[in-house]
């Protein structure tokens, strides 16, 4: 769309020339499309260039007949808002560096493997994890690997939704001294539609007395039908 339209546009619907075109791809309800990202209309307002995050509104604008035809046709529609579920795509964080621990409890560390996230509406996810891990000690020494999700984007930190505390039922683990790879999926649910989160992977060991490593962490969160 070139100046002279975002000009016209802008005169006749009162707009600034900071807009983007949306794609009707379903009427009832309306759904958009904008750069490939499906939004709900729910509310009138306009922003600048890019996709915005969920609950920031985006300018919606539209041919007449949403069929096509003349380019100076294109008129201001009002505005929709990313959904929850587009939103929440896959999330994920990778750390290869090894590190150790000697706690008993589950711990995160200083170099976290953690990820943001924005719940779908039907807040399910499913976690899927990874991790090498060994000990040091000998037995009967294990080094245990599980995770948290917090509530808010700042990693690690928050209020730890309590269904979804680490746990040893929720782990990988090992007594050996030879490293192991390993990895797990589990299923979330309950979680409040559109809420931002954090997911984060702990660690602990059996023995204080000797380290547990672990290496090649990730952790992936996407959302569940």
């Amino acid at each position: 769309m070139g100046a002279p339209l975002v000009s016209q546009i802008s005169q006749v619907a009162g707009l600034p020339s900071s807009v983007r075109v949306g794609r009707v791809v379903q009427d009832n309800p309306l759904i958009v499309s904008v750069q490939g990202v499906n939004y709900n209309a729910s509310s009138v307002g306009v922003v600048e260039p890019g996709i915005p995050p969920v609950g920031e509104p985006v300018v919606l604008l539209g041919q007449a007949g949403l069929s096509g035809g003349d380019p100076a046709s294109w008129v201001a529609l009002g505005s929709v808002r990313p959904t929850t579920d587009e939103a929440a795509q896959l999330r994920s964080n990778a750390q290869d560096a090894l590190v150790s621990f000697t706690s008993l409890v589950y711990i995160s560390g200083i170099f976290l493997c953690s990820t943001a996230f924005v719940a779908p509406a039907n807040g399910r996810m499913m976690v899927h994890w990874r991790t090498g891990l060994n000990i040091t000690g000998g037995a009967p020494e294990q080094a245990l690997a599980s995770w948290e999700i917090r509530e808010g984007t700042t990693l690690g930190v928050g209020t730890v939704v309590p269904a979804y505390a680490s746990a040893d039922t929720r782990c990988i683990s090992t007594s050996v001294a030879t490293t192991m790879r390993f990895g797990a999926s589990s299923p979330v649910f309950g979680l409040v539609g559109g809420a931002s989160y954090n997911i984060t992977m702990t660690h602990r060991t059996t023995n204080a007395a000797a380290a547990a490593d672990f290496i090649n962490r990730e952790i992936i969160i996407v959302p569940a039908p």
